[in-house]
């Protein structure tokens, strides 16, 4: 499949996006395809500084902890809950078998604080200065 990606590449010069070798065609996001403006895989790789998939790993705990201490948890609890997300049954075994790109269950948790995070600052001071929320 990656064959005519290659062909096309060395023969016009340019990338090609669709392949007709399986499937009856399919992107070729997954054989190596270069973006000119991939902004995800630049930040992919300065969230990586430990090896794979401790870097993952890493990032599921920090996320999660992350999360906690939005949610007011205490900071030994969080570390705990942490770990325990972390080392839970199902995201060990999909980096066991190489699903590294579910990393984003990891990440989820992360964003969700931030969001909620900010959720609270904008109402929090809107309520302070008389704001209604809701009616």
């Amino acid at each position: 499949m990656s064959k005519q990606q290659k062909d096309f590449k060395a023969e016009t010069g340019e990338e090609t996006y669709w392949t007709n070798s399986a499937f009856g065609g399919m992107p070729t996001y997954q054989l190596g395809a270069r973006y000119p403006h991939n902004y995800i895989k630049k930040l992919d790789l300065a969230l990586r500084f430990l090896p794979r998939p401790a870097d993952y790993l890493f990032l599921y705990l920090l996320s999660f902890y992350v999360f906690l201490l939005v949610l007011k948890v205490d900071f030994k609890l969080a570390a705990l809950g942490a770990l325990a997300f972390g080392f839970s049954t199902y995201l060990i075994i999909i980096l066991g078998v190489g699903h590294n790109s579910l990393y984003a269950l990891g990440l989820k948790w992360y964003l969700i604080g931030l969001s909620k995070t900010i959720y609270y600052w904008v109402f929090a001071y809107h309520n302070s200065n008389g704001f209604r929320v809701g009616g």
